[in-house]
């Protein structure tokens, strides 16, 4: 289980280094907006990075309750999508952690 927490834990690292540098790319164009895109440009990666998390979450969900043949079809189009919409279900999920108290 260590392992597989260690092997995640370098893909994140690995997934954040590299939306960083896409993102330097896509907003480092002058002085002024170097400036002000740094707290967008980490924003964006960390965005991404959880939402490259609860894509492989949603992945595997969705392999487990529809069989690996049908995951094979529709896995990478659903469960990508649901991962990019990550804050819709962590809101659900708190909305009902607090509604069993």
């Amino acid at each position: 289980m260590e392992s597989v927490l260690w092997l995640i834990l370098g893909a994140l690292v690995i997934i954040i280094i590299l939306l960083w540098r896409l993102t330097k790319k896509l907003f480092d164009t002058t002085p002024v907006e170097i400036a002000t895109s740094t707290a967008g440009r980490a924003i964006l990666t960390l965005y991404l990075s959880i939402a490259g998390l609860f894509a492989l979450y949603f992945n595997w969900v969705y392999a487990a309750n529809h069989g690996f043949g049908e995951w094979l079809m529709f896995g990478e189009i659903i469960p990508t999508l649901q991962g990019l919409i990550w804050p819709y279900y962590l809101f659900i999920l708190i909305e009902d952690a607090t509604s069993m108290v």
